[in-house]
Protein backbone atom coordinates (compact mmCIF):
# COMPACT_ATOMS: atom_id res chain seq x y z
CA UNK A 1 0.00 0.00 0.00
CA UNK A 2 2.63 2.34 0.63
CA UNK A 3 4.75 1.96 -2.49
CA UNK A 4 1.30 2.39 -4.46
CA UNK A 5 1.36 5.75 -2.35
CA UNK A 6 4.73 6.65 -2.92
CA UNK A 7 4.15 5.86 -6.82
CA UNK A 8 1.63 7.96 -7.03
CA UNK A 9 2.90 11.28 -5.20
CA UNK A 10 5.90 10.39 -7.76
CA UNK A 11 3.67 10.88 -10.72
CA UNK A 12 1.75 14.31 -9.14
CA UNK A 13 5.49 15.85 -8.30
CA UNK A 14 6.43 14.73 -11.98
CA UNK A 15 3.49 16.35 -13.78
CA UNK A 16 3.63 19.75 -11.26
CA UNK A 17 7.37 19.98 -12.76
CA UNK A 18 5.93 20.46 -16.03
CA UNK A 19 3.85 23.71 -16.63
CA UNK A 20 1.44 24.08 -18.90
CA UNK A 21 3.38 26.58 -20.64
CA UNK A 22 5.78 24.25 -21.19
CA UNK A 23 3.44 21.88 -22.36
CA UNK A 24 1.83 23.98 -24.90
CA UNK A 25 5.15 25.13 -26.43
CA UNK A 26 6.48 21.35 -26.97
CA UNK A 27 2.89 20.62 -27.97
CA UNK A 28 2.99 24.17 -30.74
CA UNK A 29 7.22 23.14 -31.64
CA UNK A 30 5.45 19.56 -32.48
CA UNK A 31 2.94 20.80 -34.61
CA UNK A 32 5.40 23.34 -36.57
CA UNK A 33 7.43 20.24 -36.95
CA UNK A 34 4.68 18.13 -38.78
CA UNK A 35 3.82 21.13 -40.72
CA UNK A 36 6.93 21.82 -42.34
CA UNK A 37 7.67 18.52 -43.06
CA UNK A 38 4.44 18.53 -44.58
CA UNK A 39 4.90 21.46 -46.70
CA UNK A 40 8.11 20.88 -47.15
CA UNK A 41 6.53 16.85 -48.76
CA UNK A 42 3.62 19.21 -50.91
CA UNK A 43 6.32 21.61 -52.40
CA UNK A 44 8.63 18.38 -53.19
CA UNK A 45 5.20 16.86 -54.87
CA UNK A 46 4.65 20.09 -56.64
CA UNK A 47 8.26 20.41 -58.23
CA UNK A 48 7.99 17.40 -59.07
CA UNK A 49 4.64 17.46 -61.02
CA UNK A 50 5.87 20.62 -62.55
CA UNK A 51 9.35 19.17 -64.09
CA UNK A 52 7.12 16.59 -65.30
CA UNK A 53 5.02 18.52 -66.84
CA UNK A 54 7.78 20.59 -68.62
CA UNK A 55 9.37 17.62 -69.66
CA UNK A 56 6.51 16.90 -71.88
CA UNK A 57 6.38 20.18 -72.90
CA UNK A 58 9.91 19.71 -74.20
CA UNK A 59 9.85 16.55 -75.70
CA UNK A 60 7.12 17.44 -77.98
CA UNK A 61 9.40 20.92 -78.82
CA UNK A 62 10.90 20.10 -82.07
CA UNK A 63 12.61 22.19 -84.97
CA UNK A 64 10.48 23.14 -88.32
CA UNK A 65 11.31 21.11 -90.85
CA UNK A 66 10.02 21.52 -94.05
CA UNK A 67 11.70 18.67 -95.75
CA UNK A 68 9.33 16.61 -93.52
CA UNK A 69 7.27 13.73 -95.09
CA UNK A 70 3.49 15.00 -94.36
CA UNK A 71 0.53 13.62 -96.12
CA UNK A 72 -1.25 16.25 -98.26
CA UNK A 73 -4.77 17.12 -96.59
CA UNK A 74 -7.63 14.88 -98.02
CA UNK A 75 -11.30 17.01 -99.51
CA UNK A 76 -13.47 14.13 -99.12
CA UNK A 77 -15.55 14.48 -102.07
CA UNK A 78 -14.02 17.87 -102.91
CA UNK A 79 -15.76 19.39 -100.01
CA UNK A 80 -14.60 18.75 -96.25
CA UNK A 81 -11.10 18.27 -95.40
CA UNK A 82 -10.28 15.06 -93.35
CA UNK A 83 -8.53 15.59 -90.07
CA UNK A 84 -10.48 19.22 -89.78
CA UNK A 85 -13.65 20.52 -88.71
CA UNK A 86 -16.12 22.18 -91.80
CA UNK A 87 -19.17 24.13 -90.94
CA UNK A 88 -22.81 24.28 -93.12
CA UNK A 89 -24.23 27.32 -92.17
CA UNK A 90 -27.68 29.18 -93.96
CA UNK A 91 -31.06 30.09 -92.76
CA UNK A 92 -33.43 28.16 -91.34
CA UNK A 93 -35.41 25.93 -93.61
CA UNK A 94 -32.72 26.92 -96.75
CA UNK A 95 -32.41 22.66 -96.96
CA UNK A 96 -28.98 22.17 -95.11
CA UNK A 97 -30.27 18.44 -93.99
CA UNK A 98 -31.73 18.53 -97.47
CA UNK A 99 -27.78 19.06 -98.31
CA UNK A 100 -26.37 16.58 -95.89
CA UNK A 101 -28.28 13.67 -96.84
CA UNK A 102 -27.64 14.07 -100.64
CA UNK A 103 -24.55 14.25 -99.28
CA UNK A 104 -23.72 10.66 -97.59
CA UNK A 105 -26.06 9.38 -99.82
CA UNK A 106 -23.48 9.53 -102.40
CA UNK A 107 -20.33 9.01 -100.25
CA UNK A 108 -21.56 5.60 -99.35
CA UNK A 109 -22.31 4.76 -102.86
CA UNK A 110 -19.19 5.70 -103.98
CA UNK A 111 -18.36 7.25 -107.88
CA UNK A 112 -19.99 10.55 -108.83
CA UNK A 113 -20.52 12.58 -106.28
CA UNK A 114 -23.46 15.88 -106.02
CA UNK A 115 -23.85 15.48 -110.16
CA UNK A 116 -20.25 15.65 -110.98
CA UNK A 117 -18.93 17.84 -108.29
CA UNK A 118 -16.13 15.64 -107.76
CA UNK A 119 -15.41 11.71 -108.48
CA UNK A 120 -15.33 9.31 -105.50
CA UNK A 121 -12.50 6.60 -105.59
CA UNK A 122 -14.13 4.29 -102.93
CA UNK A 123 -17.33 4.88 -100.78
CA UNK A 124 -16.40 7.19 -97.95
CA UNK A 125 -18.67 5.78 -94.43
CA UNK A 126 -20.52 8.71 -92.99
CA UNK A 127 -22.19 8.51 -88.82
CA UNK A 128 -24.56 11.18 -88.55
CA UNK A 129 -25.69 12.37 -85.23
CA UNK A 130 -29.37 13.42 -86.05
CA UNK A 131 -31.14 15.46 -83.64
CA UNK A 132 -33.54 18.17 -85.72
CA UNK A 133 -34.74 15.40 -88.29
CA UNK A 134 -34.02 11.75 -86.42
CA UNK A 135 -34.10 8.59 -88.15
CA UNK A 136 -37.54 7.68 -89.46
CA UNK A 137 -37.38 11.28 -90.80
CA UNK A 138 -33.80 10.50 -92.61
CA UNK A 139 -35.90 7.14 -94.06
CA UNK A 140 -38.84 8.66 -95.28
CA UNK A 141 -36.94 11.39 -97.43
CA UNK A 142 -35.24 8.70 -98.64
CA UNK A 143 -37.78 7.04 -99.87
CA UNK A 144 -39.55 10.00 -101.39
CA UNK A 145 -36.53 11.33 -102.74
CA UNK A 146 -35.18 7.66 -104.03
CA UNK A 147 -32.11 7.91 -102.28
CA UNK A 148 -31.38 4.36 -101.16
CA UNK A 149 -27.85 4.60 -99.24
CA UNK A 150 -25.87 1.97 -99.32
CA UNK A 151 -26.15 1.20 -95.42
CA UNK A 152 -22.70 -0.67 -95.03
CA UNK A 153 -21.22 3.06 -94.71
CA UNK A 154 -23.95 5.04 -93.16
CA UNK A 155 -24.91 5.01 -89.83
CA UNK A 156 -27.50 7.30 -87.96
CA UNK A 157 -27.89 7.94 -84.53
CA UNK A 158 -31.28 9.09 -83.35
CA UNK A 159 -30.39 11.14 -80.28
CA UNK A 160 -33.99 10.67 -78.97
CA UNK A 161 -33.51 6.98 -78.92
CA UNK A 162 -30.70 7.25 -77.05
CA UNK A 163 -31.70 9.64 -74.39
CA UNK A 164 -34.67 7.83 -73.20
CA UNK A 165 -31.65 5.21 -72.40
CA UNK A 166 -29.87 7.88 -70.65
CA UNK A 167 -27.17 8.63 -72.65
CA UNK A 168 -26.15 11.99 -74.03
CA UNK A 169 -24.31 13.37 -76.83
CA UNK A 170 -23.83 17.17 -75.50
CA UNK A 171 -20.76 19.14 -76.66
CA UNK A 172 -20.36 21.11 -73.85
CA UNK A 173 -20.43 18.38 -71.48
CA UNK A 174 -17.54 15.85 -70.33
CA UNK A 175 -20.12 12.50 -70.58
CA UNK A 176 -21.26 13.59 -74.16
CA UNK A 177 -17.90 14.30 -74.66
CA UNK A 178 -16.74 10.97 -73.63
CA UNK A 179 -19.88 9.45 -76.19
CA UNK A 180 -19.11 11.73 -79.06
CA UNK A 181 -15.21 10.44 -78.87
CA UNK A 182 -16.32 6.74 -78.37
CA UNK A 183 -18.28 7.28 -81.84
CA UNK A 184 -15.40 8.87 -83.92
CA UNK A 185 -13.17 5.99 -83.00
CA UNK A 186 -15.35 3.91 -84.44
CA UNK A 187 -13.92 3.09 -87.84
CA UNK A 188 -15.44 6.10 -90.00
CA UNK A 189 -14.14 8.70 -92.37
CA UNK A 190 -16.66 11.40 -91.95
CA UNK A 191 -19.13 13.07 -88.76
CA UNK A 192 -22.28 15.13 -89.57
CA UNK A 193 -23.62 16.83 -86.41
CA UNK A 194 -27.14 17.94 -87.45
CA UNK A 195 -27.18 20.40 -85.47
CA UNK A 196 -24.68 22.49 -83.83
CA UNK A 197 -28.08 24.24 -81.61
CA UNK A 198 -29.58 20.61 -80.35
CA UNK A 199 -26.23 19.38 -78.99
CA UNK A 200 -25.17 22.72 -77.12
CA UNK A 201 -26.54 23.73 -74.01
CA UNK A 202 -25.73 27.13 -73.60
CA UNK A 203 -26.06 30.49 -75.04
CA UNK A 204 -24.54 30.49 -78.87
CA UNK A 205 -23.36 34.01 -78.52
CA UNK A 206 -20.56 33.00 -75.98
CA UNK A 207 -17.56 33.12 -78.07
CA UNK A 208 -15.12 31.43 -75.26
CA UNK A 209 -17.37 28.90 -74.18
CA UNK A 210 -18.14 28.00 -78.46
CA UNK A 211 -14.40 28.03 -79.24
CA UNK A 212 -13.76 25.55 -76.67
CA UNK A 213 -15.96 23.45 -78.24
CA UNK A 214 -14.97 23.67 -81.51
CA UNK A 215 -11.59 23.60 -80.34
CA UNK A 216 -12.34 20.08 -78.88
CA UNK A 217 -14.00 18.95 -81.81
CA UNK A 218 -11.13 19.97 -84.09
CA UNK A 219 -8.79 17.58 -81.80
CA UNK A 220 -11.42 14.78 -82.35
CA UNK A 221 -10.87 15.36 -85.98
CA UNK A 222 -7.44 15.45 -85.81
CA UNK A 223 -6.83 12.62 -83.04
CA UNK A 224 -9.25 9.66 -85.35
CA UNK A 225 -8.20 11.52 -88.80
CA UNK A 226 -11.97 12.08 -90.04
CA UNK A 227 -13.89 15.18 -91.12
CA UNK A 228 -15.97 16.80 -88.91
CA UNK A 229 -19.31 18.76 -89.93
CA UNK A 230 -21.44 20.62 -88.14
CA UNK A 231 -24.70 21.88 -89.07
CA UNK A 232 -25.47 25.71 -87.95
CA UNK A 233 -27.38 28.76 -88.72
CA UNK A 234 -27.18 32.14 -89.55
CA UNK A 235 -29.04 35.15 -87.25
CA UNK A 236 -32.05 36.07 -88.87
CA UNK A 237 -31.41 39.02 -91.23
CA UNK A 238 -33.65 41.93 -91.93
CA UNK A 239 -35.09 42.18 -95.04
CA UNK A 240 -32.86 45.26 -96.53
CA UNK A 241 -29.90 42.86 -96.06
CA UNK A 242 -31.55 39.91 -97.78
CA UNK A 243 -29.97 40.62 -101.26
CA UNK A 244 -26.46 40.43 -99.51
CA UNK A 245 -24.46 37.30 -99.39
CA UNK A 246 -23.69 36.19 -96.13
CA UNK A 247 -20.45 36.40 -94.48
CA UNK A 248 -18.95 35.36 -91.26
CA UNK A 249 -20.23 37.67 -88.69
CA UNK A 250 -23.98 36.93 -90.02
CA UNK A 251 -23.35 33.16 -88.56
CA UNK A 252 -24.14 32.80 -84.63
CA UNK A 253 -21.07 32.90 -83.02
CA UNK A 254 -19.07 33.33 -86.31
CA UNK A 255 -16.30 35.20 -84.17
CA UNK A 256 -15.18 31.79 -82.63
CA UNK A 257 -15.32 29.70 -85.88
CA UNK A 258 -11.99 32.03 -86.76
CA UNK A 259 -9.63 29.85 -85.12
CA UNK A 260 -10.86 25.92 -85.59
CA UNK A 261 -12.65 25.54 -88.37
CA UNK A 262 -11.08 24.58 -91.36
CA UNK A 263 -14.06 25.75 -94.06
CA UNK A 264 -17.04 27.45 -93.45
CA UNK A 265 -19.89 26.11 -96.29
CA UNK A 266 -22.76 28.31 -96.74
CA UNK A 267 -26.15 27.60 -98.13
CA UNK A 268 -28.23 30.43 -99.27
CA UNK A 269 -31.65 30.50 -101.80
CA UNK A 270 -30.94 32.85 -104.62
CA UNK A 271 -34.15 34.29 -105.50
CA UNK A 272 -33.32 35.87 -109.40
CA UNK A 273 -31.95 32.26 -109.71
CA UNK A 274 -34.71 30.07 -107.66
CA UNK A 275 -32.30 27.73 -106.75
CA UNK A 276 -29.89 27.39 -103.57
CA UNK A 277 -25.79 28.17 -104.15
CA UNK A 278 -23.85 26.78 -102.19
CA UNK A 279 -20.60 28.96 -101.59
CA UNK A 280 -17.09 28.66 -99.83
CA UNK A 281 -17.74 30.91 -97.05
CA UNK A 282 -14.27 30.49 -95.20
CA UNK A 283 -11.43 27.99 -96.12
CA UNK A 284 -7.86 27.71 -94.85
CA UNK A 285 -6.66 26.92 -98.09
CA UNK A 286 -8.18 25.75 -100.52
CA UNK A 287 -12.02 27.56 -102.07
CA UNK A 288 -13.98 25.24 -104.03
CA UNK A 289 -16.20 26.46 -107.22
CA UNK A 290 -19.83 27.71 -106.17
CA UNK A 291 -22.43 25.42 -106.69
CA UNK A 292 -26.38 25.54 -106.99
CA UNK A 293 -28.95 23.06 -105.91
CA UNK A 294 -32.83 22.71 -105.99
CA UNK A 295 -35.93 20.68 -104.50
CA UNK A 296 -38.42 19.82 -107.17
CA UNK A 297 -41.25 18.09 -107.89
CA UNK A 298 -42.23 15.40 -110.88
CA UNK A 299 -45.69 14.95 -112.09
CA UNK A 300 -46.16 12.68 -109.90
CA UNK A 301 -45.52 14.55 -106.92
CA UNK A 302 -42.31 12.99 -106.30
CA UNK A 303 -39.42 15.27 -105.26
CA UNK A 304 -36.09 15.19 -106.83
CA UNK A 305 -32.86 17.19 -106.59
CA UNK A 306 -31.38 18.96 -109.58
CA UNK A 307 -27.99 20.29 -109.78
CA UNK A 308 -26.43 22.87 -111.49
CA UNK A 309 -22.52 23.14 -111.44
CA UNK A 310 -22.01 26.48 -113.46
CA UNK A 311 -25.31 28.89 -111.83
CA UNK A 312 -23.73 32.08 -112.63
CA UNK A 313 -23.19 31.26 -115.83
CA UNK A 314 -25.96 32.63 -117.57
CA UNK A 315 -26.31 35.72 -114.96
CA UNK A 316 -22.85 37.07 -115.97
CA UNK A 317 -23.77 36.54 -120.00
CA UNK A 318 -26.69 38.67 -119.06
CA UNK A 319 -25.21 41.45 -117.46
CA UNK A 320 -22.34 41.77 -119.71
CA UNK A 321 -24.62 42.04 -122.75
CA UNK A 322 -26.37 44.75 -120.71
CA UNK A 323 -24.51 46.25 -118.26
CA UNK A 324 -27.04 46.03 -115.22
CA UNK A 325 -25.42 45.15 -111.55
CA UNK A 326 -28.40 42.59 -111.27
CA UNK A 327 -30.17 40.37 -113.48
CA UNK A 328 -34.45 39.40 -112.83
CA UNK A 329 -35.68 35.61 -112.90
CA UNK A 330 -37.49 36.65 -116.57
CA UNK A 331 -34.13 37.53 -118.11
CA UNK A 332 -32.24 34.77 -116.70
CA UNK A 333 -35.26 32.61 -117.75
CA UNK A 334 -35.17 34.41 -121.14
CA UNK A 335 -31.64 33.53 -121.85
CA UNK A 336 -31.96 29.69 -120.89
CA UNK A 337 -34.45 29.38 -123.31
CA UNK A 338 -32.08 31.31 -126.12
CA UNK A 339 -29.32 29.25 -125.77
CA UNK A 340 -31.40 25.99 -125.25
CA UNK A 341 -33.36 27.28 -129.18
CA UNK A 342 -29.44 27.46 -130.59
CA UNK A 343 -29.09 24.05 -130.61
CA UNK A 344 -32.74 23.13 -131.99
CA UNK A 345 -32.13 24.20 -135.13
CA UNK A 346 -34.89 25.48 -137.68
CA UNK A 347 -37.56 22.61 -135.79
CA UNK A 348 -37.77 24.58 -132.96
CA UNK A 349 -39.41 23.47 -129.52
CA UNK A 350 -42.21 22.71 -127.51
CA UNK A 351 -43.28 24.10 -124.62
CA UNK A 352 -42.88 20.90 -122.99
CA UNK A 353 -39.48 20.05 -124.27
CA UNK A 354 -38.19 23.75 -123.13
CA UNK A 355 -39.76 23.29 -119.74
CA UNK A 356 -37.49 20.07 -119.31
CA UNK A 357 -34.70 21.75 -120.17
CA UNK A 358 -34.54 24.62 -118.73
CA UNK A 359 -35.58 22.47 -115.45
CA UNK A 360 -38.65 24.25 -114.76
CA UNK A 361 -41.31 22.56 -112.34
CA UNK A 362 -44.50 22.28 -114.03
CA UNK A 363 -46.46 25.26 -111.81
CA UNK A 364 -43.79 27.71 -113.85
CA UNK A 365 -45.28 26.49 -116.86
CA UNK A 366 -47.71 29.87 -116.92
CA UNK A 367 -45.10 31.92 -116.49
CA UNK A 368 -42.92 30.27 -119.32
CA UNK A 369 -45.61 30.33 -121.88
CA UNK A 370 -46.18 34.30 -121.01
CA UNK A 371 -42.68 34.71 -121.67
CA UNK A 372 -42.56 32.82 -125.04
CA UNK A 373 -45.48 34.61 -126.31
CA UNK A 374 -44.22 37.64 -125.53
CA UNK A 375 -40.57 37.05 -126.92
CA UNK A 376 -42.53 35.78 -130.07
CA UNK A 377 -44.12 39.39 -129.95
CA UNK A 378 -40.83 40.85 -130.08
CA UNK A 379 -39.37 38.86 -133.08
CA UNK A 380 -37.10 37.02 -130.85
CA UNK A 381 -38.49 33.79 -131.66
CA UNK A 382 -40.94 32.39 -134.55
CA UNK A 383 -43.40 29.97 -135.04
CA UNK A 384 -42.08 27.08 -137.32
CA UNK A 385 -45.15 25.16 -136.83
CA UNK A 386 -48.33 25.27 -134.17
CA UNK A 387 -47.22 24.77 -130.72
CA UNK A 388 -43.24 25.18 -131.48
CA UNK A 389 -40.84 27.79 -130.76
CA UNK A 390 -37.53 28.49 -132.47
CA UNK A 391 -34.96 30.91 -132.99
CA UNK A 392 -34.91 33.53 -136.46
CA UNK A 393 -33.38 31.37 -139.17
CA UNK A 394 -30.39 34.55 -138.86
CA UNK A 395 -29.51 33.37 -134.62
CA UNK A 396 -29.58 29.81 -135.42
CA UNK A 397 -25.91 28.82 -135.31
CA UNK A 398 -25.20 27.13 -139.08
CA UNK A 399 -24.10 23.56 -137.90
CA UNK A 400 -23.47 21.32 -140.98
CA UNK A 401 -25.91 18.18 -141.23
CA UNK A 402 -23.22 15.23 -141.67
CA UNK A 403 -21.73 16.65 -138.36
CA UNK A 404 -23.61 14.49 -135.18
CA UNK A 405 -20.86 15.10 -133.02
CA UNK A 406 -20.52 18.64 -133.28
CA UNK A 407 -24.22 18.67 -132.66
CA UNK A 408 -24.50 16.60 -129.65
CA UNK A 409 -22.02 18.42 -128.56
CA UNK A 410 -23.41 21.37 -128.44
CA UNK A 411 -26.31 19.89 -126.97
CA UNK A 412 -25.05 19.05 -124.14
CA UNK A 413 -23.13 22.16 -123.57
CA UNK A 414 -26.70 24.09 -123.03
CA UNK A 415 -28.47 20.96 -121.21
CA UNK A 416 -29.15 22.37 -118.15
CA UNK A 417 -30.53 19.44 -116.15
CA UNK A 418 -27.22 17.58 -116.16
Amino acid sequence: MNEFLSEIKKRITSEEDFTPNEKDSTEQNAGISEQVTSEGSSQNGKKAASNDKFALLDSLRHPFDTHKKIKKTEFIGGLYPRGYTSLIVGASGVGKTVFMQKNFDDFSKGGSFFGGFSTLDKSVKSLVLAAEFGENGLIERAQEFNMHSNSDYVEVIDVLDFVEKGIFFTLNDKEGQENIEHLAASNIDILFIDSFRAFYKGKETDNDKVTEVFMWLAGIARKYNIAVVVIHHNRKRLSSEQEKPLVLDDIIGGQALQCYVYRVIAIEYKKEHNMNFVTCLKSWKIYFKTFAYKVRTDLYGNPYITIDLNPEEITVEKLNAKGKTQASEAEIRRGKIIMFLKGRGNQGASISEITDALDMDKEDNGKLKMQLNRMLKDGELTQPKRGNYALPPEEIPQVKSEDNNEQETNQKEIDFTE
